[in-house]
């Protein structure tokens, strides 16, 4: 464990789970399996029971950790799918800066990191798609944003989902009730200093309202976002200030 990779993601991990006020949490992992979408990959309805039984072993404060050891309660077990693309990219970021790469652009599973230009030595053009857009076939991105020496991650209901009859079950779950998550962020994309911040953010976004999530974005000089949320009349967005003036609209919701 000690001079692994796996101290960073922790500290990092225990980092939002404080400022989501437990929003975000890896010790998610037995809610995560029971609804689906874990390594047993058995879709299922939970029932109120079954659901406050496997509330026990939720809780990143439950756990214990330094550089060197991980205690863990009997039961409890680490989701961090969460984080672990995002922290992917930056170690692969960081491994190209150490080669004195000094141009890239890395992406898994549309976590970004970008730093230098292009081949046409012009910042890094990351697209980001619209959650309101169902279809496979290729769409115009709902916005397009200049990467520059910064990450950004997305995380929407609309490709981690399953049907059973006539509804839809998507791999959001809120870590403090055990439930899906039903808030009014169809789409958060996060941008941060490096990925893995990033993707975690953006993971507790989409359990957040849209107004938790603006107060935390404002109390993090580090971090911008651009929201697509349901508002009151219909689809809407939100950019934050830091990163608006690098966002160019494309299919913007009337």
């Amino acid at each position: 464990f000690q001079d692994s990779v796996f101290y960073p993601v922790l500290v990092a991990s225990k980092k939002v789970y404080l400022a989501t006020k437990g929003a975000f949490d890896p010790t998610i992992g037995p809610l995560i399996n029971a609804y689906g979408f874990g390594p047993d990959k058995v879709s299922k309805i939970l029932d109120q029971h079954i659901i406050d039984s496997l509330l026990q072993f939720i809780g990143f404060s439950k756990i214990n950790f330094n550089s060197s050891l991980i205690t863990l309660p009997k039961g409890a077990y680490l989701d961090l799918s969460a984080v672990a693309k995002g922290y992917a990219v930056d170690i692969i970021a960081d491994y190209l800066k150490s080669k004195n790469i000094e141009h890239a652009m890395v992406e898994i599973g549309g976590e970004v990191r970008a730093f230098g230009t292009n081949e046409r030595d012009e910042v890094w053009k990351i697209g980001i798609q619209d959650p309101l857009i169902e279809s496979e076939e290729y769409q115009p991105p709902f916005a397009v944003v200049n990467l520059e020496n910064r990450s950004v991650a997305t995380s929407g209901n609309y490709r981690n989902f399953y049907r059973i009859g006539d509804k839809i079950f998507a791999h959001i779950i809120d870590p403090r009730t055990g439930n899906m998550g039903k808030k009014n962020i169809l789409s958060a994309s996060v941008f941060a200093p490096n990925c893995m911040i990033a993707d975690a953010y953006a993971t507790a976004f989409m359990i957040l309202d849209i107004e938790t999530s603006m107060e935390i974005l404002k109390a993090d000089d580090t971090l911008d976002a651009l929201l697509i949320y349901q508002g009151e009349t219909g689809p809407d967005h939100i950019i934050t200030e830091g990163i608006k003036s690098d966002i160019i609209a494309i299919n913007k919701i009337p």
